[in-house]
């Protein structure tokens, strides 16, 4: 197949984005040329011709949002798309609670959409000539049926969770997939080392996380910025930390590469354990008690959660059938 990727936000559209810090658009372009399928990750454009692709994949993101820069171009795609078989949706970021409040707060004050305040974001005057394409596409998306979705997944994620932040459109066509076997490769550490009794912390939304697990060792967070190549800086610290601390957002844990590159470098990962809890006995370990035995058991502890992490991810063919499926189908009309 012919695939376009693209989507709202840099992430989801810009190539170069996932050689500075790798994402799941990415990992998920790279799948699908793996699978054989032709994937041209690329920005969305008024004059895309999609008569020459069988699937486009559009990532949406909260459509008020400063990121959001190609949000006109995505919304012509998902108009022109939405009544064919060739349209999926990608969600990717954290807190998809804010797309549905993004679509509500446009069709609460339609104006909003095309205000000057967006006059920066692509293809601005292109999307001002159609105001009522623009528009409907919000429309659609707040209150139609979705085709299917595609979202990042954790070795614990279910799809209820992400669906029920979404439209109501969006019930039953999420599809959970699991890009972390690339992750793991990528980062995968030639002899795991123990760390300085260090924690590298990925911040999430839900703030006062960080400050209820009473540990006792000083922190460094990970670098995140996408104007540099933070991964790099990213390995690094982790390799020199005895244990990483993941932070869920508001609404619970959020698919990111910080799991698998910790893993991958032999350092314990350590979250919301009532979510991860099920997938084996060292995610359900607190923090602050592995600070107390770390000098002893530290390695033990990072071998025994990858492999556990490992038990529960899909195998890399399985979840390429799942996803071979999803690009056969044809939506479902209700």
């Amino acid at each position: 197949m012919k695939i376009l990727l693209t989507g709202m936000t840099a992430q989801q559209a810009n190539a170069a984005s996932h050689m500075r810090v790798t994402n799941y658009a990415g990992y998920l372009c790279e799948m699908l040329r793996d699978m054989g399928h032709v994937c041209e990750w690329l920005d969305p454009h008024f004059r895309t011709d999609l008569s020459y692709y069988d699937k486009v994949i559009v990532g949406v993101a909260p459509i008020t949002s400063l990121g959001a820069n190609r949000t006109y171009g995505a919304l012509n795609l998902i108009y022109h798309l939405w009544e064919t078989d060739k349209l999926l949706l990608l969600i990717d970021a954290p807190d998809p609670a804010k797309v549905k409040a993004s679509l509500q707060a446009i069709m609460d004050k339609p104006q909003n959409l095309l205000k000057p305040f967006f006059a920066y974001r692509k293809e601005y005057d292109e999307a001002c000539e159609v105001p009522g394409t623009m528009y409907r596409a919000v429309e659609l998306l707040h209150s139609e049926i979705w085709p299917a979705v595609l979202a990042p997944a954790l070795p614990w994620s279910t799809r209820m969770p992400v669906e029920a932040d979404l439209p109501d459109g969006a019930r039953g066509q999420v599809n959970m997939m699991s890009v972390d076997r690339y992750v793991l490769a990528k980062f995968a550490a030639p002899a795991a080392r123990l760390g300085d009794n260090l924690w590298a912390y990925e911040p999430g939304s839900d703030r006062k996380w960080l400050s209820q697990q009473n540990v006792t060792w000083p922190y460094e967070v990970i670098p995140k910025s996408s104007r540099t190549e933070a991964d790099s800086a990213a390995v690094e610290l982790l390799r020199n930390s005895g244990g990483c601390l993941i932070a869920p957002d508001r609404h619970g844990t959020w698919w990111n590469t910080r799991y698998a590159m910790a893993l991958a470098n032999g350092v314990p990962v350590f979250t919301n354990w009532q979510e991860t809890a099920h997938i084996g006995s060292t995610w359900s370990m607190l923090p602050q008690v592995f600070e107390r035995y770390a000098a002893d058991t530290a390695r033990q502890v990072a071998a025994t959660q990858l492999n556990e992490y490992d038990l529960a991810l899909e195998t890399t063919l399985r979840t390429k059938d799942v996803l071979e499926v999803i690009l056969e189908m044809t939506r479902r009309k209700v």
